[in-house]
Order: C-alpha cells, then structure tokens, then sequence
C-alpha cells in the first residue's frame, strides 16, 4: 500500500510514497485542494535540456517578451518546461518566438 505525502510548500504537489520508500511525482491540479490526477509518462521530450535547481533558463511571456527565469524545481517551472517554454539560451527562446509569430500571424490570416 502507498500513500501520499505533501511536499512542503509546495501546494498542489504530491508525491506517491511506496512501500519501499521510493517517491514518484505526480501531475496535480488546484481546485481548492491539490488532487492526485495521472502519473506523467517519460516522452521524447525528456531529451531535452532540464535545468537543475540554481540554474537559470528563458522564458518566451505572452507579450512575446524573453525573460530569465531561476529553476526553483517549483510547479511554475515543470509547467513551462513540459509546454515546451524552457530554453537554455536566450537565442533558443528568440528562434522560436519567431516561429510562434508565424504559427499566430497565419492564424489571423486565415480566420480574418
């Protein structure tokens, strides 16, 4: 039998614990309480760079705008790295804010 524990301060994160003691992260959402939801599968993507705790990566915002970010190994960053939003240089992240711009642009074109 497993069972779940809290990571402190973290809400909304929660780590199955099995019976040998081994903890594997879980996805979790926030609706007034963090519920357990499906265990994420190793992709692909998992090749990618990951940054470690201490390390800083970019961020494309909304706006279009690149920030650097520190990797707190918090739900923020886990979020922007599975959605693909985590680059290890600032031109990583401009290469593909370019990219984003066409996908967007050709959207508006052909929705107009």
């Amino acid at each position: 039998m497993s069972r779940i524990a809290a990571l402190p301060g973290c809400w909304g994160r929660l780590l199955p614990i099995s019976n040998d003691g081994t903890a594997k992260e879980w996805e979790t959402t926030w609706s007034g309480r963090a519920m357990a939801r499906r265990r994420r599968k190793t992709s692909p993507q998992s090749q990618r760079w990951l940054p470690s705790v201490g390390d800083h990566y970019f961020l494309i915002l909304g706006n279009g705008k690149i920030e650097l970010f520190p990797w707190n190994d918090t739900a923020f960053d886990h979020e922007a790295w599975h959605f693909g939003n985590c680059f290890q240089t600032q031109a990583q992240a401009a290469q593909v804010r370019e990219k984003i711009k066409e996908v967007l642009l050709t959207f508006h074109q052909d929705h107009a």
